[in-house]
């Protein structure tokens, strides 16, 4: 059996190498800013009020976002060693509800 495939790349038009070349700057223009588009952002910043309480799955650049915006977040995460680097930049700003769960289908608040 071979399951090795070709690659397609006709995705690579012009308009997509630019979009992507734009998401790129403003990545690393706005490094605080999470990794969603800046629609998505813009929503969320005008839905979210200070008590609500919000689930995530993953943690990252969202989740610091999430915590200066809401009461509670809770943000499962399944793997080790980006826990520990993530928990180690909430330390630095005083974000104390953060942990790690083993086993994500099995979690408690």
């Amino acid at each position: 059996m071979n399951f090795i495939t070709k690659r397609n790349f006709s995705h690579l038009t012009p308009p997509y190498i630019f979009n992507r070349i734009l998401v790129k700057i403003n990545q690393w223009q706005y490094k605080e800013n999470p990794w969603i588009t800046s629609s998505a952002s813009r929503i969320l910043d005008s839905l979210l009020i200070s008590s609500d309480i919000g689930v995530e799955f993953g943690s990252g650049r969202s989740t610091l976002r999430f915590t200066q915006r809401l009461k509670h977040l809770i943000s499962i995460k399944k793997k080790p060693l980006w826990y520990f680097k993530v928990k180690k930049n909430f330390q630095l700003i005083s974000i104390k509800r953060y942990r790690f769960q083993s086993n994500p289908k099995y979690f408690s608040f």
